[in-house]
């Protein structure tokens, strides 16, 4: 062998010993005494500022927080210790209680080609890489995943790591296998090849499948043979080209108006609409996938569709700390438990208990719209269980209009302002800060209830935003004569 194909076979093991060492490296950056400092910096923040214990029924905190210092302690690398934090928030039953992984990361991740759904307790395939239809195909029931039974593999796998206010039907949706969330099945590029062994049940009797991990995120085409595993058997769920979507029915004199952001494209997009959405007598909002975003965006929408002279925003509560009444509580439960007057103890205890909030000041404001330019139809807004944060806001500021019907699923619980501590590592930790009430004084901080709770998800899979608008309609006056 000549010197230059030995310098070039050196080089080449040089590169792939790089290509293997690398990810591995790249994720094991985080020292022991980093993670105990970042994990206490999370358990202090959550002790003094999270407003949400009253969700999570029999969760002590500290104890929480001692039980997982020898999980983080013990993580044997960055993914497994953001793994562990994200599961340790999932504990608090909160969508605005979680942790975001740093971008960077997202080079070290795989995921397999399969999606899921839930359905009368059993775990369907949605959609798989084409490869694999030749054995299994859409609609066939998993059994088993890694010789683990499906739904207790799911709930150990998936649940777990949620965290969510509404466990109905977000806490489910959020632990299947979904190429878009990244959070539930991932591995390092050194291991990608690892495949998932499943047990399906399909029309011809029971099968076992191997599914691989693949290092693309999304599928791409590619001249090769593995493209087929990076093409789903079906396309994703219907497209529609604008999100912010309105449809008219002249003959029953309503509008249907559909937007899956609170942003400045809406906020635009209403405003150059609203001329044509006023002259009709009824306004369907569609906000079921309306997962919030700028709760500003919608300022305007809010004025103009509120037929009221005031504005003001729904209720917030926070939590208060206030040391020398915890003090002095502390005294009376040790050493005076006997002599504490009634007025002392609901002056001093809410502060040892955590359990004293004050309302965060949110004064009126005189709406900017004309009378004359308001809005003065019916209007119907339709919601789910992924209905949340800033999208939620927006339901309660609307009910402040006598007029104004929610219809569809309980929301979810995703409201009120989050706390953001950005970690040396360069995760980021939100934290709720407040309890959020509508304008009849209910707590509504894990999910507003709809006047009348329907499932319209059915309503979507036609993928034709007519029919919705159609069907929307046909239930809504459904609804109305049931009423009467």
């Amino acid at each position: 062998m000549n010197h230059f194909k030995v310098k070039n076979l050196v080089l080449i093991l040089m590169l792939i010993t790089y290509v293997i060492a690398f990810p591995q490296k790249g994720l094991r950056k985080i020292s022991k005494e980093q993670k105990l400092y970042e994990f206490s910096v999370v358990w202090k923040e959550l002790s003094y500022n999270f407003a949400n214990m009253d969700n999570c029924p029999g969760l002590n905190i500290d104890s929480l927080y001692r039980a997982y210092i020898p999980v983080v302690e013990n993580t044997k690398n960055d993914f497994e210790y953001y793994k562990s934090m994200q599961k340790f928030l999932a504990c608090f039953h909160n969508g605005h209680t979680r942790c975001e992984m740093p971008d960077a990361w997202w080079n070290y991740l795989a995921l397999p080609f399969l999606i899921t759904t839930c359905s009368d307790g059993k775990l369907l395939i949605d959609n798989l890489g084409s490869h694999y239809s030749k054995k299994i195909t859409i609609g066939d029931e998993i059994l088993k995943i890694d010789n683990i039974p499906a739904m207790e593999y799911i709930n150990r796998f998936g649940s777990s790591y949620v965290s969510t206010s509404n466990a109905d039907d977000t806490r489910m949706k959020y632990s299947m296998f979904n190429p878009n969330l990244n959070t539930l099945i991932t591995y390092a590029p050194t291991s990608y090849k690892k495949k998932i062994k499943l047990e399906v049940k399909t029309s011809n009797g029971i099968k076992r499948v191997q599914i691989p991990y693949d290092i693309e995120m999304q599928p791409s085409p590619r001249d090769t043979a593995r493209q087929a595993t990076r093409t789903y058997v079906k396309k994703q769920a219907p497209v529609i080209k604008e999100d912010n979507l309105l449809l008219i029915d002249s003959v029953n004199s309503c509008a249907y108006l559909r937007f899956t952001r609170c942003d400045k494209e809406f906020d635009v997009f209403f405003q150059k609409n609203y001329d044509v959405i006023k002259k009709y007598d009824n306004l369907i909002i569609d906000i079921a996938d309306n997962g919030g975003g700028d709760g500003n965006a919608v300022t305007d929408a809010i004025c103009h569709l509120s037929n009221i002279d005031s504005i003001q925003w729904n209720k917030n509560k926070t939590r208060v700390n206030n040391a020398y009444y915890k003090a002095r509580a502390s005294v009376c439960l040790y050493y005076q438990e006997g002599e504490v007057s009634p007025n002392e103890k609901e002056q001093y205890y809410p502060f040892f208990y955590n359990t004293a909030f004050s309302d965060v000041p949110f004064p009126a404001f005189a709406n900017p719209v004309s009378p004359a330019n308001r809005y003065k139809g019916s209007i119907y807004v339709i919601t789910s269980s992924f209905t949340a944060s800033a999208a939620e806001s927006f339901i309660v500021s609307l009910t402040k209009n006598p007029k104004t019907i929610v219809l569809g699923k309980k929301t979810a619980g995703a409201t009120a302002q989050p706390l953001s501590v950005r970690l040396p590592s360069g995760m980021e930790i939100r934290i709720n800060t407040c309890k959020n009430y509508d304008y009849k004084g209910r707590d509504v901080s894990s999910g507003i209830t709809p006047d009348y709770e329907y499932d319209f998800s059915d309503i979507y899979k036609t993928g034709n935003p007519n029919d919705w608008f159609k069907k929307f309609e046909e239930q809504i006056k459904k609804l109305s004569e049931a009423k009467k």
